[in-house]
């Protein structure tokens, strides 16, 4: 009984994870999630960056190719709304090249754009956090 509690305690991590890191990183794969549920650690390893990754940064430059070695995640379980979250992040190779005006597509700028805000939206919604303006 105990078991099935953990698997969906690590579920909600899962897709909890996947919204607010996905769209920096690529889907993961949840069975190399390995949550320490009394720890509070949640490692995960071998992410693939994407390539829109900086895109919010509005930096001259495209993420060619991009991953982290291990991110981890300490989670404070008891105390959750006083005090953070850690991140740690470990072995990130990241391999950018210019912006080139000649290769630069409109289109796909605008798309890249709509893919950022609504995967904000999505997870903002699903804390439950208004994202109408006052």
């Amino acid at each position: 009984m105990v078991s099935k509690y953990f698997k969906m305690l690590e579920g909600l991590v899962a897709n909890l994870l996947n919204r607010f890191l996905g769209m920096y990183v690529k889907n993961f794969d949840a069975g190399q999630l390995n949550v320490g549920i009394w720890s509070g650690d949640v490692k995960l390893r071998n992410l693939e960056l994407r390539r829109e990754a900086l895109d919010q940064l509005h930096l001259p430059l495209n993420v060619v190719e991009g991953h982290l070695g291990e991110l981890t995640l300490s989670i404070p379980w008891s105390n959750l709304r006083g005090k953070p979250v850690k991140i740690e992040i470990e072995d990130v190779f990241l391999l950018a090249a210019p912006k080139e005006d000649s290769s630069y597509d409109p289109e796909e700028e605008k798309r890249r754009e709509h893919e950022i805000k609504m995967e904000s939206w999505r997870a903002l919604s699903f804390l439950g956090i208004s994202t109408q303006k006052a």
